[in-house]
C-alpha cells in the first residue's frame, strides 16, 4: 500500500512539473541558462 501511495507522489510531481515547463514554454520561456550558446536566444528576446 505504501509503494502506490509513493507512486503516486512522485506521478502527481512529475505531472506538476511537466504542466510548469509546458505553462513557461507557452509565455515564451524556454530555458534557464545563459543566452550565449542557445539555439532558441531569438525566440526568448523578442
Amino acid at each position: 500500500m505504501t509503494t502506490y501511495i509513493i507512486l503516486a507522489l512522485i506521478g502527481a510531481y512529475v505531472g506538476y512539473v511537466l504542466y510548469k515547463k509546458y505553462k513557461d514554454i507557452k509565455k515564451g520561456k524556454f530555458c534557464n541558462c545563459g543566452c550565449d550558446s542557445c539555439d532558441s536566444k531569438k525566440k526568448c528576446h523578442k
